[in-house]
């Protein structure tokens, strides 16, 4: 691993952290995983306090998808209700306010970047184009990556993450558009996630009795 000095987080750290939505983008330019604005350099930091998360949706195991035609009301506007191989590599999580989830994560050795381009750049310090726009990679070989050579990191943070859900045909909405493209925090477990057992990651808790119940799973999508 790197070999880096990393401080306790302080407010100045993690005020961004519950600002659940980020800038908007009207830039048609502006393509999903490349963040907004200037490239920040990547900070690092501890936080030894569990903070309040939302899971990203899981989905169903590859090939047990329920979403026939008379589940499609029940599954409209959750995008991975089938399956989403990113959710099985690795936790996705956003960060929430405590009142509107009960849901807890502990971080620990973090690793913020803006996006997902800039944890290429991170693991490819080589490559620095003119341009984010000249740059390509799998995203999903990516998270793998990540995850086998970041041994030294925890969580990752993308500060102002622009996921493809958020576009309009693969770009930020222009102003033209009806929707706005706002860009959003994004906390990745990047070791030990166990997506089809309960609990699904030893980080996890329940902000109200520490311990994961397990309760509604397998029912829900949430195996805390």
């Amino acid at each position: 691993g790197k070999s880096y000095h990393r401080a306790k987080a302080t407010l100045s750290h993690m005020s961004t952290w519950y600002a659940e939505i980020g800038p908007r983008c009207t830039d048609t330019t502006v393509r999903p995983n490349w963040g907004l604005g200037v490239r920040a350099s990547p900070r690092y930091y501890t936080v030894e306090e569990c903070v309040s998360v939302q899971h990203e949706v899981l989905g169903w195991p590859d090939g047990k998808c329920p979403c026939a035609a008379e589940l499609a009301a029940e599954c409209s506007g959750h995008r991975s209700s089938c399956h989403d191989h990113l959710y099985v590599e690795n936790l996705w999580m956003r960060p929430k306010n405590s009142s509107t989830t009960y849901l807890q994560y502990c971080p620990k050795r973090v690793l913020e970047l803006q996006d997902t381009v800039d944890l290429y750049l991170y693991l490819n310090p080589a490559a620095r184009p003119a341009s984010v726009s000249l740059l390509h990679f799998d995203k999903l070989e990516l998270m793998r990556r990540a995850s086998r050579e970041l041994t030294d990191i925890d969580t990752l943070f993308f500060v102002n993450h622009f996921d493809r859900s958020r576009s309009c045909n693969g770009t930020c909405c222009g102003a033209a558009e009806r929707r706005v493209t706002t860009m959003t925090r994004e906390l990745i477990a990047l070791h030990s996630w166990r997506p089809y057992e309960c609990p699904g990651h030893p980080m996890l808790q329940w902000r109200s009795t520490g311990n994961c119940t397990c309760k509604h799973w397998p029912q829900r999508d949430y195996p805390c």
